[in-house]
């Protein structure tokens, strides 16, 4: 495999890693939030997301991309949420859909939620590594 392939799925993986923490935060929370407080399942989500995105944010910069001394941190966390946003628009559309088509999963909306996930992660990673944390492809 080429070094370029080799390094973007090298950092696929630690991306994948922080999501599925992102994930278990979101999940936590959303089943909280439903559970406990009866909170509506979308109203609920709009909570949880947020929690995770910063939490995501926070694990992304230090660990998948880590790059000393990078400069501009708000506009970088600016353009992660941005992209998150537009991912959980495809993760939002996802699970509204599978809740809409199954309403069995109503009971268990992690299952849509997951499924929302993984449909919008490859895109999130693919528009992180470029415009947030700019990760080279060159040979070094």
């Amino acid at each position: 495999m080429s070094r370029t392939v080799d390094t973007w799925i090298s950092g696929l993986g630690g991306f994948a890693l922080v999501g599925a923490i992102g994930f278990l935060v979101d999940a936590g929370i959303l089943t909280f939030l439903i559970s406990i407080f009866g909170g509506g399942v979308y109203s609920s989500r709009i909570i949880s997301f947020s929690i995770a995105v910063t939490i995501t944010w926070t694990l992304n910069k230090r660990f998948t991309f880590s790059q000393p001394g990078t400069p501009n941190f708000s506009r970088k966390y600016v353009y992660y949420i941005l992209i998150q946003v537009s991912g959980s628009l495809v993760n939002l559309g996802v699970y509204a859909f599978m809740i809409t088509k199954y309403n069995s999963i109503i009971t268990s909306p992690v299952i849509a939620l997951a499924i929302g996930s993984a449909v919008a992660m490859l895109s999130n990673y693919s528009l992180s590594r470029k415009f947030v944390f700019k990760v080279s492809n060159k040979k070094s």
